[in-house]
């Protein structure tokens, strides 16, 4: 699975997204219908996936008739 960070705090700090592959290293079940996953991001990776208040993250998946793409909210608290 690939992901990209989406800039949320300052116009003027949006770098062009892109995707990069991450390994996930934990899912949490939160409910029936909810879960939490955490990414390993690469030390080289680290800044451009800093957490922002307002970030989301938009998720590709490769398949047979293309990509699948979803975006979703960061639900942390920064710095976590």
């Amino acid at each position: 699975m690939t992901a990209t960070p989406v800039e949320g705090a300052r116009p003027s700090a949006r770098r062009r997204p892109s995707f990069h592959t991450l390994r996930v290293a934990r899912v949490e079940r939160l409910s029936e219908d909810a879960v939490a996953v955490g990414f390993d991001i690469p030390e080289e990776l680290a800044e451009q996936y800093a957490h922002r208040p307002g970030q989301s993250l938009t998720l590709r998946r490769a398949v047979e008739s293309g990509d699948e793409r979803r975006s979703y909210s960061i639900c942390s608290p920064a710095g976590t």
